[in-house]
Formats: structure tokens, C-alpha cells, sequence
């Protein structure tokens, strides 16, 4: 049994890879026909529905496993329910009944722990459950609902319906939504990244926009990605990076491909919307070369003459390949063949970390540099920058293979 594994901030793996797991990724999974899910997950449970004129098929019942996706540990009851639409079976939803014993706020700890901190959740009035929880990831809304003497999960399809509203199209994803003060007016705002699929069954989504919406309902506005708008499934993070305790938007682009490239863009909204961090003008030169003895030479600077180092990578691990390639005879480079490595000036992975524990956030940024082809990974170059002075300032560069 399989799953399709879509990471949202790190480099995003080749769509078509699967990991042994039994779930389909939901996203892809909701709006599947009956048939395709079943290829890569097996048959379930079939369940019917009886009207007067036929018997139809209602749901699919599994017992699965969500811990990675969820963190939740153990087999759960899993319906996907279905619906006929132009006579084909198509899933619509997908429903989890937790354990009858469940601590909910145990459970909401551990999703949290992979999904992030809830959009919303709160005590409920005027519906069959008295508590609800909702969770916004990668154009998946998971709402988590508490009965008193059970607990269950939807998960569908986060639909953005409002499009006409903020002249955008109509057919929009939420990709990722949280709560916050991100114009430090003392009020908290819903914050969400949105985007359009580029065709009906891709997970390749255009049209990226930041939208801020009141909690009380009223239109908010949207800012427009612009030329940076393309992407597999972006992520959002909040934090505050400049240290005037407001969060500024975080937003994570994985590109695809063998490269691991994730564009990563961070606006402030304090005034008016601002880019402050561009991964075009914020990185370190490098450069590389295949020197003797099967080792690789990486030379990386800071454009500004702050920092620079010149790092010795052994490569004698992959002789084999390299003398098959051309590149080395006996340890020698071999003349007339192309002899530098490949480094990636632009970011795979960019992580928010508070370095000197003073509640402010730094950027720890990974560039990769390549050796012969793509897959021959050489090593990482870490760079670690910090706000100051109204601009991005370089305070460590490390080489890790």
C-alpha cells in the first residue's frame, strides 16, 4: 500500500514517488475515482446507501495508519465517503473516528505537533458537537470535532470561495491559514496562503496570494505573489523576524524537481505589505571544483566581504563513478573535461531558529552544492542571518557533507 509524500518547506521530491504507507495524500485523494484509490490502497469496506430505485456505494471503511501525517499513533477507522458523479464513484471526504477514549486535548497536541497551531478552535454552540478544532495545510482543511462521547475528523478539500470578492479566480485552495496581529493594531487577523491549481489534477498551484481577512467577517485584502507565484503546495510560517514583536509572513514555495529548490519570500505587514526577504538578493557567492585525490574544493562569500570560507570535501567514496564519467584517472583530474561542481545559489531548506534566545527569529539557510550530476550531493552550505539595521546581515557560514 502506498502514499504519495509531499513535503511543504524542505525541497519537494519527484510528485510520483511513493513511500510505503497505506493512505493516499489526501489532497489527491479527495475528488479520486473509487477505482484509482484502490489501486494504491487497497480495497476497503464497502458501504451502501438504499433508495427506492438502486443500492449505491456510500463509503470505503480502512483501518489506517496516521501517524506521519498527523501524529496520531495506531490503526484508525477511516471512511472515505462517495458520491456518483458523472457514473463514476468519487470520494468527497474523508472521516477518522478516533478511539472511544481519546483525550481530546491530547489529541490536539499531537496534530498540532505536525499540522501546526489550529486556524480556529473553541467551544461550539447551537451544533451536535460541543468542540472543534480546524487545522489549514496544503489545500486541506482537517477539522477535528468533539461529541462528548466521541470524537471524529473531516478532512476535505480547503476551498477558498470567495475569489470574485478579491478579483481572483473563483476555483482557489487555502493552503494554509493562522491567527495573528500581523499590523500590530492589537486585533488578531486570519492570515492564509491561497493559489489555483494550474489543471484539475495537479498539485502545482498558481496564483499564490497572501489573504488577511477580520475575524469578524469583513472583507480584508490580498497581495499578490506576483512573479514569484508558482510553485507545488506553499507553506506559510508567522514569526517575528525584525524584533518589533509583530510576526511578519513567512511563505515556502517548493519549485519540484531533482534540484530540492524551495523559493522562500518573507513580507512585513505592519504599514503596508513589504518584502523584506528575497533568496535572489539574499545569499552567499559560491563556487566549486573537482581538485586531485577525489576531493572537491567549495569556496562560498559573503557579497558584502563580511564572511568567507574555503572548505576540502573527500569524495573517494563515488571513485568508481568518476573514473567511469572521465572526470579522475588514478586520482589525477583527466585534461580537457569539465572540472567544476554545481553549486545551487538559490535555498532548498530555510528555517526559522531563535539563535540567541531573545524571542526574535534568525533565518538558518541550506544552498547545495551538486558534483557531477543533480544526484551526487556534495555538501551543504549553511549560512545564518540575522534583521539588523533595516536589512539582512551574515553572521556564520558552515560547510556540512
Amino acid at each position: 500500500m502506498l502514499i504519495y509524500s509531499l513535503p511543504l518547506g524542505p525541497a519537494l521530491a519527484d510528485v510520483n514517488q511513493m513511500a510505503e504507507h497505506y493512505i493516499v495524500y489526501p489532497f489527491m485523494a479527495i475528488g479520486m475515482d473509487v477505482k484509482t484509490l484502490e489501486a494504491s490502497q487497497g480495497k476497503g469496506e464497502y458501504q451502501y446507501s438504499k433508495s427506492a430505485e438502486e443500492k449505491s456505494l456510500s463509503g470505503i471503511v480502512y483501518e489506517l495508519d496516521w501517524s506521519e501525517l498527523l501524529g496520531v499513533k495506531g490503526q484508525l477507522d477511516t471512511e472515505y465517503a462517495v458520491s456518483k458523479v458523472e457514473g463514476e464513484n468519487i470520494i468527497n471526504q474523508i472521516t477518522i473516528r478516533f478511539p472511544d477514549k481519546a483525550d481530546r486535548e491530547q489529541l490536539i497536541g499531537n496534530i498540532s505537533a505536525v499540522l501546526g497551531t489550529p486556524a480556529d478552535e473553541g467551544k461550539v454552540e447551537k451544533a451536535p458537537y460541543v468542540y472543534c478544532a480546524k487545522w489549514y495545510k496544503e489545500g486541506i482543511l482537517y477539522e477535528l470535532q468533539d461529541y462528548g462521547t466521541y470524537i471524529k475528523m473531516h478532512i476535505n478539500h480547503a476551498k477558498f470561495t470567495d475569489g470574485k470578492e478579491y478579483n481572483l479566480p473563483e476555483d482557489m485552495f487555502v493552503l494554509a491559514k493562522q491567527k495573528a496581529d500581523i499590523n500590530g493594531d492589537g486585533k488578531k487577523e486570519f492570515v492564509s496562503i491561497i493559489g489555483k491549481r494550474r489543471y484539475e489534477d495537479s498539485i502545482y498551484m498558481e496564483n499564490i496570494n497572501i489573504l488577511v481577512e477580520p475575524l469578524n467577517g469583513e472583507k480584508g485584502y490580498a497581495i499578490s505573489l506576483g512573479e514569484y507565484d508558482g510553485g507545488y503546495l506553499p507553506g506559510m510560517e508567522l514569526w517575528d523576524f525584525t524584533g518589533d514583536e509583530i510576526p511578519e509572513v513567512m511563505v515556502s514555495i517548493p519549485t519540484g524537481g531533482s534540484g530540492g529548490i524551495t523559493d522562500y519570500y518573507i513580507y512585513s505587514l505592519k504599514d503596508k505589505p513589504e518584502l523584506i526577504f528575497d533568496p535572489e538578493k539574499v545569499s552567499v557567492e559560491i563556487e566549486g571544483e573537482f581538485v586531485e585525490n577525489y576531493k572537491g574544493k567549495i569556496h562560498a562569500r559573503d557579497p558584502k566581504g563580511a564572511l568567507d570560507i574555503i572548505a576540502t570535501i573527500d569524495l573517494k567514496d563515488r571513485k568508481d563513478v568518476y573514473d567511469e564519467l572521465e572526470i579522475y584517472k588514478d586520482g589525477k583530474l583527466v585534461k580537457d573535461m569539465y572540472h567544476e561542481l554545481m553549486p545551487y545559489q538559490l535555498y532548498g531548506l530555510i528555517k526559522a531558529v531563535d539563535v540567541d534566545n531573545d524571542g526574535v527569529m534568525e533565518l538558518e539557510a541550506y544552498q547545495s552544492v551538486r558534483g557531477c550530476c543533480n544526484a551526487d550531493f556534495v555538501a551543504n552550505i549553511i549560512t545564518f542571518w540575522k534583521w539588523e539595521n533595516d536589512g539582512w546581515n551574515l553572521h556564520r557560514i558552515a560547510v556540512e557533507n
